[in-house]
């Protein structure tokens, strides 16, 4: 992975992942809270990660409900393998699986941190 992302341009430098989730409108009540207490709990499981921010949408734009997503998850590694590993994570793979059925978007970016 490293010399493809040396061949675009890119170095060694920490990778960030940033997630944007949206629950359907049938969720029952509170999933977007469960979700993001049991993806906080990642970080004790997985070394690989480096950072690890989670946080509910703040509701400021009530007058736009739909506007905004549920949930957001930022996560820095040390390499993009690092990233890899948490992906396919089983753990992470399990809080996932858990709470895709009530999720309606998902909105995803990797980026040098």
């Amino acid at each position: 992975m490293q010399n493809f992302r040396k061949s675009w341009g890119y170095g060694d430098e920490m990778l960030r992942h940033c997630v944007l989730l949206s629950t359907s409108g049938d969720a029952p009540e509170g999933t977007a809270a469960a979700f993001a207490a049991e993806l906080r709990e990642l970080p004790a499981k997985i070394p690989e990660i480096q950072s690890y921010t989670v946080a509910l949408d703040a509701g400021i734009d009530a007058d736009r409900p739909d506007a905004n997503a549920a949930l957001a998850v930022i996560a820095e590694f040390a390499t993009a393998a690092d990233y890899h590993t948490y992906s396919a994570h089983p753990d992470h793979v399990a809080v996932v699986s858990k709470y895709k059925p009530h999720l309606s978007g998902r909105s995803a970016i990797q980026m040098e941190a």
